[in-house]
């Protein structure tokens, strides 16, 4: 996966109100992720890569709303862009309250699956 680190956040995702997933997400910067989708509601089905690029969040708890969200997908060397006005993102994994500094690449733990 382009810009690949070890460090990743274990999320849940619901675009746009609906359409569920569950996925490994690694921090690039402040505003790009690289997605790794895990599962697709109950079906292990394997999606390429997406980079996401957020430019405005909100955060509430535990919970981060992604808005104006952009999201480009490779497949087979091609490059398909999709784009989601809000993204709703619960970190179930860590059971702990998201801090800011999430988003500047400090103080991310790595959860393993």
């Amino acid at each position: 996966m382009l810009g690949q680190t070890d460090t990743y956040w274990k999320i849940e995702c619901i675009l746009n109100g609906k359409n569920k997933y569950k996925r490994r997400v690694y921090l690039i910067n402040k505003n790009t992720w690289l997605v790794e989708n895990i599962k697709f509601y109950k079906a292990d089905v394997e999606f390429p890569e997406r980079e996401m690029k957020v430019d405005q969040t909100e955060m509430a708890g535990n919970i981060v709303i992604a808005k104006k969200v952009s999201m480009t997908s490779y497949k087979s060397g091609t490059k398909q862009i999709k784009s989601s006005s809000e993204m709703i993102m619960d970190n179930y994994s860590l059971n702990t309250e998201i801090k800011p500094e999430v988003f500047t690449g400090q103080n991310l733990q790595k959860e393993e699956f």
